[in-house]
């Protein structure tokens, strides 16, 4: 449960008042270059966040929005807010019920002037004459925050599904122009080749297709730089019957995206360097594996070939991880890397969403593990729940907190912030049974990620004091 500082109405009305909105057309160009500091959308120098919320209410229709949160030298403040959505002109598209349109999220500065744009994905959208499934949308940064959007034109081919499900940014062919990755069906990846201007344009296309898998459908796009070579390289993972998954690394190079190499079976990964040697490693969460079904995270690190042969796997069966391996606690399904405690190493935070606490079923826990100069370490292991001092709110049934997970230097303070969302949250006012969701914020510190001074954001914190189903589906920044 999520307790308020504010009274609903007082809340709503003070934060609704405080709210950005986006700026009619793209002439309201900024008069300086922004800061080009990575997920800072309005140029200030501080990192913000984007909150999916694929169900969310748009008019009279569950065809979802995005909620912008924006950063200054004290974190995170939800009366600084946007909302994102196909609603008004300054969107393509028109909100329609199931669109979902939030539900994948990544940023990059696709046009290089220096503000952070953010990719929207909108999976069951129906558009064109076959009525493709599918949208893309880049909501353009600037001194006034996000605005108005472009659709990516991916070419048709026959009629795409999911299109814009699954979203990945970098720069994979090493020209100095960030990329998009794009899912065009279950089994197709397309490249969009960056630079992009404002009406859409790109450097052309690159089609793909995942090693053929018979009943294994994509589940997400990571995009890092694994290695030592500089390029991007792209993770692709797929879920499949009973809980299976695969993974592929496809290496980045001049000629684009190599032939993918196998990787560890999994469902989730993240990419940075834990062992402060230069070169990038991959964090692997695959929920439903090992510890008796009840996930392991596995480690591949860098090296200047590329990836070692060598590695480390954790569960909550590994001796110093906190918590009790159990099966369907699905430790691993959401990782992130950053710095949390100013040592140059990169951290692992691990969520388990569905950790039962005591008698408290699928309340949720977030694991912190930190790295060295020999790699991911147990020692100083911490572990998060609602009931950890100094977090809002209180561990409930259902609230899946830890579901996703964002790491993220907000306040500019030298160490990296985390956002962790509880899906499964049903905020006070909230009557949807699958819970609203909510967002928490935890400070870095010297000594690491601390409850102390964390808040926690709900639908209601910025200005929909209406039900809102998946606030926190997915986090970008």
């Amino acid at each position: 449960m999520l307790r308020r500082t504010l009274t609903a109405a007082a809340g709503a009305a003070a934060l609704v008042a405080a709210a950005l909105t986006l700026p009619a057309t793209l002439n309201d160009t900024a008069a300086a270059a922004g800061s080009g500091v990575r997920g800072d959308f309005n140029g200030d120098g501080y990192r913000d966040l984007a909150i999916g919320v694929p169900e969310g209410t748009v008019g009279s229709s569950e065809a979802g929005f995005v909620s912008v949160v924006y950063g200054t030298s004290s974190g995170l403040n939800p009366a600084k807010h946007q909302t994102v959505s196909q609603a008004g002109d300054a969107m393509p598209g028109f909100p329609e019920g199931s669109d979902q349109f939030g539900k994948e999220l990544v940023n990059a500065d696709l046009n290089k002037d220096g503000y952070e744009d953010l990719v929207v994905g909108a999976p069951y959208e129906g558009v064109g004459p076959n009525n493709s499934q599918g949208l893309v949308t880049i909501v353009w940064g600037s001194s006034a925050g996000l605005r108005t959007g472009t659709t990516v034109p991916v070419p048709a081919e026959h009629d795409e599904t999911v299109l814009g499900a699954y979203l990945a940014t970098g720069d994979f062919d090493g020209d100095g122009s960030t990329d998009l990755a794009i899912n065009k069906a279950p089994g197709t990846i397309v490249i969009a080749r960056g630079p992009f201007t404002a009406d859409g344009g790109n450097g052309g296309f690159r089609n793909g297709r995942l090693p053929a898998d018979e009943g294994y459908f994509l589940r997400n796009l990571t995009a890092g730089k694994a290695g030592g070579d500089g390029v991007a390289d792209l993770i692709a993972q797929t879920d499949g019957p009973a809980g299976s998954s695969h993974a592929w690394l496809y290496s980045g190079g001049t000629d684009g995206l190599a032939a993918p190499v196998a990787l560890p079976d999994s469902s989730s990964a993240a990419i940075g360097d834990l062992n402060k040697d230069g070169y990038g490693d991959i964090a692997l969460g695959d929920r439903h594996n090992t510890a008796a079904n009840g996930g392991r995270v596995t480690i591949r690190y860098g090296a200047a070939s590329g990836l070692s042969g060598t590695g480390q796997v954790f569960s909550q069966a590994t001796t110093g991880v906190p918590g009790t391996a159990e099966a369907g606690d699905a430790f691993g399904t959401a990782v992130a890397i950053g710095d949390v405690n100013r040592d140059g190493y990169g951290d692992l935070t691990i969520g388990t969403p569905k950790e039962n606490l005591g008698a408290t079923v699928d309340a949720g826990a977030l694991t912190v593990l930190h790295g060295s100069a020999n790699g991911v370490t147990t020692s100083s292991a911490r572990n998060f729940t609602q009931d950890s001092s100094g977090l809002p709110g209180a561990a409930e049934k259902g609230d899946k907190f830890g579901s996703r997970v964002l790491l993220s230097d907000v306040d500019r303070d030298g160490d990296a912030d985390l956002a962790a969302s509880a899906i499964g949250e049903i905020p006070p006012g909230e009557s949807h049974p699958e819970g609203g969701g909510a967002v928490w914020r935890l400070q870095g510190t010297g000594s690491g990620l601390s409850g102390s001074g964390s808040i926690a954001i709900s639908g209601d914190d910025v200005g929909h004091n209406w039900d809102v189903v998946s606030f926190g589906y997915h986090l970008a920044g």
